[in-house]
């Protein structure tokens, strides 16, 4: 950098020297009339006369003088920096005492630069955009952290969602399975009613009824259907009866009147529509329900039991139900006979 003279404030005594006051002039002067504009530099002030229609003159000499004064200040500013320096560099070339030994001094620290003169307001301005821009990042930070720990969480929820859900599964597979093991075994009987009939003959032989009452199997009948029949909430009628020893069975109402009272053994086997369902129940005096079964087309159940004269005993389809049955299929049977008599 080039070094230049500087001149100190007080190097030069900038105020005005004694001098011969400019001659004035009386009376009326040809020129125009003249205004004062008043001026400072370096703390003094002076007047300067100007034409006073001349605004613009005034404007430029007070610009003029206001930046010379910035100037001047400022080379006053630099010029003590520079003398700074220079004592600095006396003090380190001086670092000797008087006896010859060296002091050793710690190097202060060098003056700082000379700073450019820089606009504040466009300073604080970009400075309070990079605060705002700073401040929208960690809100951004802290709401994309926020974002991701409830993302997780519910991440964490679904799988604890999808285990209960899998451990109920397995727990409903296990009891299905422990009910189909524990289902009983249920034997239908796929004989004919006369097999039936004859097996039942064989094991009641050693009965022997009193002399003063009719013999075993003296009471027994098969009804059979020999047409279709749909019908629900009442008694299945019948068409004939295959067999009829001893009476007691009519076939319009589809009951049966034990003329006897005693030990009687019934079973029933219908088939219906083959995807229709089947849901009926042996009944004795209307209401007492016996032995009930169902199927989907088919279905059969038998039981024994014992009755008093005069009690009934018939077939009661409980829901709507459809009986398929022709003159050479005859499906629906109703058998009943008397195992037992029972004295009075």
């Amino acid at each position: 950098m080039p070094h230049f003279y500087r001149y100190r404030g007080d190097d030069i005594d900038f105020r005005s020297k004694s001098r011969t006051p400019a001659p004035s002039y009386s009376g009326t002067s040809s020129r125009s009339s003249t205004d004062v504009a008043h001026i400072r530099c370096l703390g003094m002030g002076a007047e300067v006369a100007i034409p006073s229609d001349d605004d613009k003159n005034k404007v430029n000499l007070n610009v003029l003088f206001y930046e010379l004064d910035r100037t001047i200040q400022s080379l006053k500013d630099e010029n003590q920096q520079l003398r700074a320096e220079v004592d600095y560099l006396k003090d380190i070339c001086k670092g000797k005492t008087s006896n010859g030994a060296t002091i050793v001094q710690a190097a202060p620290p060098p003056p700082p630069p000379l700073q450019p003169a820089v606009d504040t307001g466009l300073e604080n301005r970009l400075g309070s955009k990079i605060n705002q821009l700073e401040d929208r990042v960690e809100q951004c930070k802290s709401s994309a952290k926020e974002d991701k720990l409830q993302l997780e969480a519910n991440i964490e929820a679904v799988k604890s969602q999808v285990k209960t859900v899998e451990s109920r599964q397995i727990s409903h597979e296990k009891e299905i399975q422990e009910a189909i093991k524990n289902i009983p075994t249920t034997t239908i009987i796929e004989k004919e009613p006369a097999t039936v009939i004859k097996e039942v003959i064989e094991e009641s032989k050693p009965v022997e009824p009193p002399t003063d009452l009719p013999t075993s199997l003296s009471i027994i009948f098969d009804a059979v259907r020999t047409e279709d029949w749909i019908g629900q909430d009442g008694f299945i009628p019948f068409s004939k009866l295959n067999v009829g020893v001893g009476g007691g069975m009519d076939i319009n109402s589809g009951k049966f009147t034990a003329p006897l009272s005693g030990l009687y053994y019934f079973s029933v086997n219908v088939y219906g529509a083959p995807r229709d369902a089947v849901v009926l129940s042996i009944r004795a005096n209307e209401f007492q329900e016996i032995a009930s079964c169902s199927g989907v087309g088919k279905a059969s159940q038998s039981c024994i039991v014992d009755l008093d004269e005069k009690d009934t005993v018939g077939i009661y389809v409980n829901e709507k139900s459809k009986l398929t049955d022709n003159d050479k299929n005859r499906f629906t049977h109703f058998i009943g006979f008397l195992m037992k008599p029972r004295r009075s």
